[in-house]
């Protein structure tokens, strides 16, 4: 009865269940132990025998279990030929019969972030790939040593996108990936294909296999490469290797292939393979004798060695994947002088192998230092090939002229006659000489243009604008890194210099609130995804008066725990423009506008607004000389821009500053320049939605404070501006998770990698 003394029946009613509960979980524990779900589901190393799925037969898995099983005491013999020192040891470490996988803490998403579920990935993959042939796929382990992309390995990523063309390309790494090769690559392939084909496989290097400890990071990126293949199937390159063509179906076809390096050895660093190949299964059990010492062992002559043993389980490619070799006469043939006629047609090649570590090694000091530059006219069959895949290509090509340190009063350039008030003492453009005659050629069309715009100065146009180059003080400036060490303006020019392709350097800059500079939250989100989207060579922050708060701490915080607040950090104090040339300016909003024009004018690079985040990689912008975005159809917003130090719109811009109109809001930063822009359109590239949309009027304001999705803001923007002094709400790392509305959505993607609305609980 309800509230009365429970009966002796109903006991033992209860006690039955829970025995019976305690014996089914029992059960399933010993079986998943058996079949190595225990491990998978607590990230931990498994066994590959429970592991398959999609499109596998039930036939395969048996023919792949059944070979291991049978030829066991083969493999064995194979891999004690290679055992080094654990050769005495071998029957006592050699035990296990079917492979055992390390992949500890694996975790799959696009580029986007979404995240990729395990089997899904397998599944969608195999269903993807016609029957009998190895999945359309690449895999490249990127070294766990540096995040940073390097040169030869955006050629190959390069040419696996757009001559290889896989369906899938897996970047094996640790950490997130980085540096000015990174974004270039991001850049250049369309954002569609981008988001599509490649897969972030983050997962840690394996410490130890089969209980063998692993040092050599070589070792790891091997068994790496050799566990994606046996998962994924596909293509398997060392990060200089160069796809130079899809994988023809008769190579597909076939359970594995491989390549010979020289008479006794296989080169691991590219291979192919179905998933499941049964030669991979048997090269990975031989690593139950790994000598880590050994350097070539496991990844060269044992695979040789095994091939030898199990002839019809792997196709030897003899010319078409690693030649010519790593010796000095293949290394010739790819670096030195080409031949004519040319001893090796690199056309011929299915891929390259550049055999850079070996190049280094014959050659101390010989590294693959080029730049999109100097390949121009690298007379070598290298110099081809990059060019081929860079600029489709491969002849020699035109080096564009340097830019040479040009100041106002230099001789290098015959200069057009000007008033003394145009040389300006100080003012030295190290790398960014200024189109100065054209400029000085549209003066009277300036003039005309800003008229309108100049409020209460439009009589006095001609006694007042009288500069027709801009003029730009550095001399209240101190430049220094975050821990004091001074810099120059000609230091930091030349810091920030960009590189080929690029016009506009990759630097972003953030102008500090100067009245009162306590950092909010929605400016720490801001300047934290300027910092970890774009990902520029140096931040530049630009104060008047000392910031503080604990968002200013958070944000110092982030960038010291990443190692980057004084390598990648230029604080610039400066005193707050009470003058915009000779007229008097008061209204902070046109200091600030002020500030940042000279800020981009001096350093080149992309400014920022503190309420304005960053979605996007701004790569495909840089090449442009100047960009700003578009806010109404009547207005640009200078809120977010870019531009090349000098460029010759912003010069111009800024000279019509001459007669700007303290007392008339947004005239000269916003209504101006889009009526200037359209007058030089072969100078100013216009955004129209992807940087100030949605704007701040009352129909599109609440696409980002409302609860309603209806912009699409990871497709469309780059960057967005907040205009949050419309909004005005405060948050924390805490309320931000519960906020339903696109501005949530983009902080919870800032801050913690996902989008997803936290729902609030109820108390129970």
């Amino acid at each position: 009865q309800p509230g009365g003394p429970m009966t002796q029946r109903a006991l033992l009613y209860r006690r039955a269940v829970a025995i019976l509960c305690l014996v089914t979980i029992a059960l399933v524990l010993a079986y998943a132990s058996r079949s190595g779900n225990i491990g998978k589901f607590l990230n931990l190393s498994y066994s590959y025998e429970y592991d398959y799925g999609g499109r596998t037969s039930l036939s395969e898995l048996s023919e792949a279990r059944n070979f291991t099983l049978t030829n066991w005491e083969t493999i064995r013999s194979v891999a004690v030929q290679f055992a080094g020192a654990n050769t005495r040891l071998a029957q006592q470490l050699f035990t296990a019969k079917e492979p055992v996988l390390t992949l500890s803490q694996l975790e799959l998403q696009t580029p986007g972030g979404h995240q990729l579920n395990y089997e899904q990935l397998r599944t969608s993959i195999a269903n993807a790939t016609e029957p009998g042939l190895a999945p359309n796929i690449i895999h490249y382990v990127l070294t766990f040593r540096r995040a940073e992309l390097q040169f030869h390995e955006l050629l190959s990523l390069l040419a696996a996108f757009h001559l290889a063309k896989p369906a899938r390309v897996f970047l094996w790494h640790q950490q997130p990936l980085s540096g000015g090769y990174w974004s270039h690559l991001i850049a250049n392939v369309t954002e569609p294909v981008w988001e599509r084909t490649v897969v972030l496989a983050r997962r840690q290097p394996p410490a130890s296999v089969y209980n063998m400890p692993i040092n050599s990071w070589r070792h790891r990126s091997d068994l790496i490469g050799l566990e994606a293949v046996l998962l994924f199937g596909g293509l398997r390159l060392d990060t200089d290797v160069l796809p130079m063509r899809p994988a023809s179906q008769a190579l597909r076809s076939a359970e594995t292939v491989l390549g010979l390096q020289h008479d006794r050895g296989i080169g691991s660093s590219a291979y192919l393979a179905k998933r499941n190949s049964r030669f991979l299964l048997a090269w990975h059990l031989c690593y139950q004798l790994l000598d880590d010492s050994l350097p070539d062992q496991h990844s060269t002559l044992l695979p040789f060695a095994l091939q030898s043993a199990f002839p019809h389980l792997a196709k030897i490619e003899i010319g078409g994947m690693h030649k010519p070799g790593w010796q000095a006469a293949g290394l010739r043939l790819i670096y030195g002088p080409p031949d004519s006629p040319p001893a090796w047609n690199w056309r011929d090649n299915w891929l390259i192998n550049l055999w850079r570590r070996q190049r280094e090694l014959q050659s101390p000091g010989a590294t693959l230092t080029v730049d999109f530059n100097s390949v121009k006219q690298l007379n070598s069959a290298f110099g081809q090939i990059a060019r081929h895949i860079l600029f489709g290509n491969s002849s020699i090509q035109p080096i564009a002229a340097a830019r040479t340190a040009v100041s106002s009063t230099s001789a290098a350039v015959k200069p057009t006659p000007v008033k003394v008030a145009d040389q300006v003492p100080g003012r030295d453009y190290v790398y960014a000489p200024m189109n100065k005659s054209y400029i000085i050629s549209q003066f009277d069309k300036l003039k005309s243009s800003v008229r309108p715009f100049s409020g209460k100065y439009a009589s006095r146009i001609n006694e007042l604008m009288v500069h027709k180059l801009p003029i730009v003080d550095t001399s209240g400036w101190r430049l220094h890194s975050p821990s004091g060490k001074q810099y120059t303006v000609a230091e930091v020019q030349a810091m920030t210099k960009p590189t080929a392709p690029y016009l506009v350097p990759n630097v972003a800059h953030y102008v500090l609130p100067f009245v009162n500079p306590q950092l909010q939250f929605h400016h720490l989100v801001c300047m934290l995804s300027g910092v970890w989207v774009m990902r520029p060579k140096f931040t530049v922050i630009w104060y008047a008066k000392q910031p503080y708060g604990e968002h200013w701490e958070a944000f110092k915080k982030n960038l010291t725990d990443s190692g980057i607040w004084e390598s990648n950090v230029i604080m610039i104090n400066r005193p707050v423009p009470t003058k915009s040339y000779s007229v008097p300016m008061r209204v902070k909003e046109h200091q600030a506008d002020v500030i940042r024009m000279e800020a981009v004018l001096v350093l080149g690079g992309a400014y920022f607004d503190i309420d304005v985040i960053t979605l996007k990689p701004l790569e495909p912008l840089r090449r442009y000389p100047f960009t700003i975005g578009r806010e109404t159809g009547g207005g640009l917003c200078n809120g977010v821009f870019l531009a090349a130090a000098n460029s010759t719109f912003m010069c111009m811009w800024y000279v019509t500053y001459q007669v700007l109109d303290d007392g008339i809001w947004a005239a000269h930063s916003v209504t101006y320049p889009n009526t200037l822009c359209p007058m030089y359109s072969e100078h100013c590239h216009i955004e129209q939605e992807s940087m100030d949309r949605p704007n701040w009027t009352g129909g599109e304001l609440p696409l980002i404070y409302g609860p309603v999705r209806k912009w699409d803001w990871r497709k469309k923007n780059y960057v967005m501006h907040l205009w949050y002094r419309f909004h005005g709400k405060q948050y924390n790392m805490e309320t931000i998770k519960y906020v339903d509305s696109t501005l949530g959505d983009m902080f919870r993607y800032v801050l913690y990698g996902n989008s997803t609305l936290v729902k609030k609980t109820k108390p129970t």
